[in-house]
């Protein structure tokens, strides 16, 4: 499960590209407006920094990203992947193979989730029955991302679209 997550992790590293049309979310996300199902996770990379030479490294691959990262997401079986979230703060996530349960709270655009010792924040944005998760490449160590991408990934954020069930 280890290698699996590393070379999805690595795949989605090498790719890495701003879209324009994602931008960070910035705007007050209600628990309630999560509540329900979401899948079909789409590859979303978004940069958003003072960054000149970092935005032009970005567009450099920017027609890549979702054709490359996606093909490696159905590569590896990660599409069926299935969110769940609920009134009372539980969410469940859930692949072909893989069911984890825990907490979740929202605080303006962030949301956080917590399941047993783990807890991480992404930044969410809610579209309709689309919903934005990223998280930034700068919480990675910077020699591994560097590596794959070739640039500071100051700035950049990777993550996926739900599509609300």
């Amino acid at each position: 499960m280890k290698r699996k997550a590393l070379t999805i992790t690595a795949a989605l590293l090498c790719c890495t590209a701003a879209l324009a049309q994602h931008t960070l979310g910035t705007d007050d996300i209600s628990a309630d407006e999560l509540v329900g199902t979401w899948s079909r996770p789409v590859a979303v990379a978004v940069y958003s920094g003072a960054s000149q030479q970092a935005a032009a490294d970005a567009d450099n691959v920017t027609g890549q990203i979702e054709a490359a990262v996606n093909d490696v997401i159905e590569r590896m079986g990660v599409g069926a992947v299935v969110v769940e979230f609920r009134a009372d703060g539980t969410v469940t996530g859930s692949t072909e193979n893989n069911t984890s349960e825990g907490n979740y709270t929202v605080s303006g655009s962030t949301l956080t989730v917590s399941a047993g010792k783990m807890s991480f924040s992404v930044n969410a944005k809610l579209t309709g029955d689309k919903l934005q998760l990223l998280y930034p490449l700068s919480s990675f160590p910077k020699q591994i991302t560097k590596y794959f991408l070739g640039f500071d990934p100051e700035g950049l954020y990777l993550g996926a679209e739900l599509e609300r069930q």
